[in-house]
């Protein structure tokens, strides 16, 4: 009858697409993540804890500088094999108080790389496979160091061909001071003589604040 030949059909597509090459990749790829031993992910998908408390609360009580313990587990959403709950020594030290190798901050594109009294604020993350206790994102005051692309190479060059033309303040957006070298031809020479040895020891920087490139 209609109703057996509909099961026939259902049980056919079923097996048709159990067996098809999309449905095994996807076997494949959930078979491959629950074969992961659970400690080489780590610490992705893991929440540490010391003394009770999250490694990200700010009320910790240890020693600065000293090892300490922290009680790891895997979420239970997460496909591993092995251990679950791990034992992790660590350094009793917020995040901002680690080395600089173990962040990555956003440079400031405002501030003036000349200006040495004033340090920008710059936003900075934790490395993923960094522990510490605290906020995993700080401020940071950093010195000064961006770059529009401009580069001293260039400067030079352009201060040695054509800087009795102002050639290398034009370059650097000084536009003032490059209309007045170049209607003073240089300042007869002796301006051009000047800017090519102030390029060479990258006294002369662009106008918007950024440093030049060392190439």
């Amino acid at each position: 009858n209609l109703g057996a030949l509909g099961m026939l059909a259902l049980a056919f597509v079923v097996i048709v697409l159990s067996t098809s090459p999309a449905v095994a990749c996807v076997q494949g790829a959930a078979y491959a993540q629950a074969a992961a031993t659970c400690q080489s992910i780590f610490p992705a998908n893991w929440s540490c804890a010391y003394e009770g408390e999250l490694l990200s609360s700010l009320s910790h009580n240890c020693t600065y500088g000293l090892t300490i313990l922290a009680l790891c587990n895997v979420s239970d959403a997460t496909l591993c094999d092995g251990d679950r709950v791990l034992t992790v020594p660590l350094k009793c030290a917020y995040c901002y108080q680690l080395p600089a190798n173990q962040s990555t901050c956003t440079q400031s594109t405002t501030c003036d790389v000349r200006d040495r009294t004033t340090l920008p604020v710059e936003t900075c993350t934790m490395l993923p496979d960094v522990l510490c206790l605290g906020s995993r994102v700080f401020p940071m005051r950093k010195p000064c160091n961006w770059s529009s692309g401009l580069r001293w190479s260039t400067t030079l060059i352009l201060s040695i061909v054509l800087g009795g033309f102002g050639a290398e303040r034009f370059y650097l957006g000084q536009t003032g001071f490059a209309l007045f070298k170049f209607f003073s031809f240089g300042g007869l020479g002796v301006w051009a003589v000047i800017d090519i040895y102030l390029s060479a020891v990258a006294y002369l920087s662009p106008s918007d604040g950024s440093a030049l490139l060392n190439s």
